[in-house]
């Protein structure tokens, strides 16, 4: 049987294939509008190599899952998965690519308004946002990005950049919480949270300023995770508690008074 391994890295899919599954497999990308941009030959997996290509650019990507089929191979492949990420390794007469487990085409969001390729972690907020996010293409708010709304939020009515103040000075007299903390409207940061990703993802998309929508981003992100952490549900992933969060706030401040961010720091210690 053979094997290949279909995995992602950053914007781009790869595929560690034999060179004789090479020529096929160039040739079916290319008659996609697909061509790969990188081939690579591999001393870690023997008479192996890998052809990438750019998920942006590949908008028939989804096709080849009924296409594409492997030849046998009597050759046992070994892979070495500190190069990359794995994702599936997949054996057998057919090799699919599976779509749930390739970052999704960033066209499909009504907020993305480019083409640059978004980084892994982007892409997958974008996947995790896009159904409950809603755009009004007649409304611009940051550079050529959509006005989004969730639920109750739209991000218009909630932005930074219009308001006149610093990102972290309108944030923190923004989003305040309730009193006590585990009584605050969790669904409604949640909403706002969503709308700072969606402007951050089309930023990013366009090759826009989005370092400057960071800070409050980190910002309505701190302010959940209070939120749950005073319900006695604090998240379990690190990169979503409050002192790490905390930090990404201070980390990419701008210009901030100092007084903000002491009550930043001053929030962070306020769990109940």
């Amino acid at each position: 049987m053979a094997a290949v391994v279909v995995f992602e890295y950053r914007s781009f899919v790869g595929f560690v294939v034999r060179p004789s599954q090479s020529l096929h497999l160039r040739s079916l990308f290319r008659s996609f509008a697909c061509p790969p941009v990188r081939v690579f030959y591999l001393t870690f997996i023997e008479r192996s190599l890998i052809i990438t290509i750019p998920i942006h650019r590949c908008i028939h990507f989804v096709s080849l899952s009924h296409t594409y089929k492997t030849e046998p191979s009597k050759t046992k492949t070994k892979m070495y998965a500190h190069a990359f990420t794995a994702l599936t390794l997949l054996s057998g007469l057919v090799i699919a690519a599976p779509t749930a487990n390739i970052i999704p085409r960033q066209g499909n969001a009504c907020f993305i308004v480019g083409n640059e390729a978004l980084p892994g972690e982007t892409a997958t907020v974008v996947q995790q946002i896009q159904d409950k996010v809603t755009c009004d293409a007649n409304a611009k708010t940051i550079e050529n990005v959509p006005d989004v709304t969730s639920g109750g939020q739209t991000f218009s009515q909630i932005n930074f950049a219009a308001s006149g103040q610093k990102p972290m000075e309108f944030a923190t007299s923004t989003f305040f919480t309730a009193v006590p903390l585990a009584d605050s409207n969790l669904e409604a940061f949640q909403d706002a949270l969503n709308v700072y990703l969606a402007t951050e993802a089309g930023l990013r998309s366009s090759g826009g300023n989005f370092g400057i929508i960071k800070a409050p981003k980190f910002f309505l992100e701190m302010q959940i995770s209070r939120i749950q952490t005073a319900r006695g549900q604090p998240p379990t992933d690190p990169a979503q508690q409050v002192d790490h969060l905390r930090d990404k706030v201070i980390e990419n401040n701008i210009r901030e008074d100092q007084a903000v961010m002491d009550q930043v720091t001053q929030l962070a210690t306020q769990l109940s």
